[in-house]
């Protein structure tokens, strides 16, 4: 569990289309800034989004990616998932699931926190996540990686 309430948790609606994965990454920072405003994102989300994915690779096996950046004078965490049945191209390997994550500059163990319960969610969840409804992806994640998070608002749009 974090040990800092997420601001926001929501699921892009739509299969995540990107050529590759810095259009992905880009695509999504400007997502959270879309749907986050006032809460301290900075419009140079996906530069530093993407400077993270450049020094590390963010594909953690399983179809899976966690992109993020530590983000200046950010509250607390937010999260944004995006799914693509095609996948993206990721370095290593299409990705299917996509979570943005950006911390506080000051709590980067907040990102290690949510790996570690991704890690082991991802294993174990069924499949139809990745073609279900949103809102059945959305309420999996309320559940299982965010049990008890205090998140402020969860929506799929």
């Amino acid at each position: 569990m974090f040990s800092s309430p997420l601001l926001h948790l929501f699921v892009v609606r739509e299969p995540l289309e990107a050529p590759d994965s810095c259009a992905a990454i880009c695509l999504l920072a400007q997502e959270c800034l879309r749907r986050c405003p006032g809460v301290g994102l900075p419009a140079d989300l996906p530069a530093l989004a993407w400077e993270r994915e450049e020094e590390i690779g963010t594909y953690l096996g399983h179809g899976t990616a966690l992109p993020h950046a530590r983000v200046p004078g950010l509250a607390g965490p937010l999260l944004c998932v995006a799914r693509s049945s095609a996948g993206i191209p990721w370095p290593e390997q299409r990705a299917h699931l996509i979570f943005f994550l950006a911390v506080p500059e000051h709590q980067p163990e907040l990102y290690l926190q949510f790996v570690s319960r991704l890690l082991r969610w991802r294993t174990t969840a069924p499949a139809l996540l990745l073609e279900g409804p949103p809102e059945a992806l959305l309420a999996a994640l309320e559940q299982f990686l965010l049990p008890n998070s205090g998140a402020k608002s969860a929506s799929v749009g």
